[in-house]
C-alpha cells in the first residue's frame, strides 16, 4: 500500500497585506465614529470625529481598488520572511488604542496626527521590507505599496493642514 502525503504550498501575495491594512483603515473609522456618535461631547467634535471617519473609509475604497488592479499583475508574490515580518508590524501596530477621555476637537486631531503618522511610519517601513536590491524598487509589489504610502502622506498632509488652517493646535 502507497500512502500519499499531500503539502500544501501557502502562497501570499500583496493583496493579502492589503487586506491586513485595510483592517487597520476600519479600525481607525471604527474608532473615530465611536467618538462621533459619543453624546457627552460637544458637537463640533462629533462632526470633525464624522469626518476623520469618513476619511479611512476613502482609504478603504482605495485600498479595495489597489487589489483589484493588482489581479492585472504577474508576480504579485510576497516572500513569507517579508510576508510574516509585515503581519507581525500591521499586528502590533493594531493594537494601539485611544483612551476614551478625547474631550475636544484639540484632542481628537492631537491624536489622529500622531495616529497617522504612525500608521504612515508602518507603511514606509512595509515599503522597505520589499526591497532587497536595488531592482526590486520596479517590483508591481514595490509600486503599489508606494502608492498607499502617498495615500498615507496625502492623509497626514490633510490633517496638518486642518490643524494649521484652524489654529487647532
Amino acid at each position: 500500500m502507497f500512502a500519499w502525503n499531500e503539502r500544501r504550498i501557502v502562497m501570499y501575495t500583496i493583496d493579502n497585506l492589503i487586506d491586513k491594512l485595510i483592517k487597520i483603515e476600519e479600525e481607525g473609522s471604527n474608532l473615530y465614529l465611536i467618538i462621533s456618535e459619543s453624546v457627552n461631547i460637544e458637537k463640533k467634535l462629533q462632526i470633525m470625529a464624522k469626518i476623520l471617519s469618513d476619511e479611512e473609509k476613502k482609504h478603504i475604497i482605495i485600498y479595495e481598488e489597489f487589489k483589484k488592479n493588482s489581479t492585472t499583475y504577474d508576480n504579485i508574490e510576497v516572500e513569507l520572511a517579508t510576508y510574516d515580518r509585515a503581519v507581525g508590524l500591521i499586528y502590533e501596530f493594531s493594537k494601539i488604542k485611544t483612551r476614551n477621555s478625547i474631550k475636544n476637537v484639540r484632542e481628537l486631531f492631537k491624536f489622529a496626527l500622531i495616529f497617522e503618522k504612525e500608521n504612515l511610519a508602518l507603511v514606509l517601513i512595509i515599503l522597505g521590507l520589499f526591497v532587497k536590491s536595488h531592482e526590486d524598487i520596479n517590483s508591481k509589489n514595490y509600486m503599489i505599496v508606494s502608492e498607499i504610502v502617498k495615500e498615507e502622506q496625502k492623509h497626514v498632509n490633510l490633517i496638518e493642514d486642518i490643524i494649521k488652517r484652524y489654529s487647532i493646535i
